[in-house]
């Protein structure tokens, strides 16, 4: 597609030396900021060391920046997406996690309401995938309010993804009682692990806390459960909008799209062979206390 786009082959040159030297200069940069921050390389050193790298590398792209119209602007676009990419994801998550905090509440505050004024029960294991072991998931929020029980065992279950290739079996779960019929879990991965959250159920038997996958629900957390609309209030990008209408910017609609369930960018909770209730977000999440009998129902999972 390339070359039939480029036509000659000294238009694909120019666009293979603006994108070569543009990732030694980056390369470079990266390097050096790696080597401040986790090899703890003192500043002059890093200056010095910088300054004759970059002093190549900008000689070399500076060079090819002559061939922006015939090619070059190729590789310079391709980056400048990429980047916009993963700005406005992270930038998304970082909202996400905002909003997500207002609604929710400290676990500590929870359980002391609990055991001041307990739910009822019912029977059965509500296992929530939460980020953040500090506070409670929403997902537990929407069920006590639309359902006003919370079931037998709730187990909040967090993944870690370490800054190391591999997280050793014996270092990959955590359990933790919290109170009575209250559990935490935490799984660590190194960045080269794929998450198999199945087989962590199973792994915490050892620890006394047996599951039953046909029996137990696994309620996804927020990158499961409230996917991301773009935001009609311009906060994504800081944009001024003219009229009483706002308009939707660029970033606001490369959000939704920049998010996949699962894996590393996801939420590692879609991985589990399991049940899923995913609830609607109510516009307010006030805890209800109210021990009024309802019939249990499972979420059945859709052929």
């Amino acid at each position: 597609m390339l070359v039939l786009g480029f036509k000659s082959s000294s238009n694909l040159a120019a666009a293979y030396g603006i994108a070569v030297t543009g990732t030694m200069a980056c390369s470079t940069v990266l390097a050096l900021v790696v080597a401040r921050t986790l090899w703890n390389w003192s500043l002059p050193l890093c200056l010095g060391l910088g300054a004759a790298f970059l002093a190549l590398d900008l000689a070399f792209m500076g060079a090819n920046l002559l061939k922006i119209p015939d090619g070059g602007w190729f590789p310079l676009a391709v980056g400048l997406g990429m980047f916009l990419l993963m700005a406005t994801w992270k930038r998304g998550r970082q909202i996400l996690a905002k909003r997500l905090a207002e609604d929710s509440m400290p676990i500590d505050l929870f359980l002391a309401r609990q055991k001041d004024s307990p739910t009822h029960r019912v029977a059965g294991t509500a296992i929530y995938m939460t980020g953040n072991p500090e506070m409670i998931p929403v997902a537990l929020l929407h069920n006590l309010k639309h359902n006003k029980v919370l079931h037998e065992r709730v187990v909040f279950m967090t993944v870690v993804f370490e800054d190391i290739p591999r997280v050793s079996a014996k270092d990959r779960v955590v359990v933790q009682g919290l109170a009575e019929g209250f559990y935490s879990i935490t799984v660590r991965y190194g960045f080269f692990q794929e998450p198999d959250l199945p087989k962590v159920l199973r792994l915490c038997r050892a620890f006394g806390l047996e599951f039953e996958p046909d029996a137990d629900l696994v309620l996804p957390g927020p990158g499961d459960a409230d996917p991301v609309h773009p935001s009609r209030d311009g906060r994504m990008a800081g944009k001024i909008v003219r009229g009483d209408e706002p308009k939707l910017d660029l970033r606001h609609r490369l959000l939704p799209h920049s998010r996949r369930p699962g894996g590393r960018t996801g939420n590692p909770g879609s991985a589990l062979d399991a049940k899923a209730c995913p609830c609607p977000p109510p516009p307010a999440l006030p805890i209800s206390t109210t021990t009024r009998r309802r019939p249990a129902t499972r979420a059945t999972s859709s052929r």
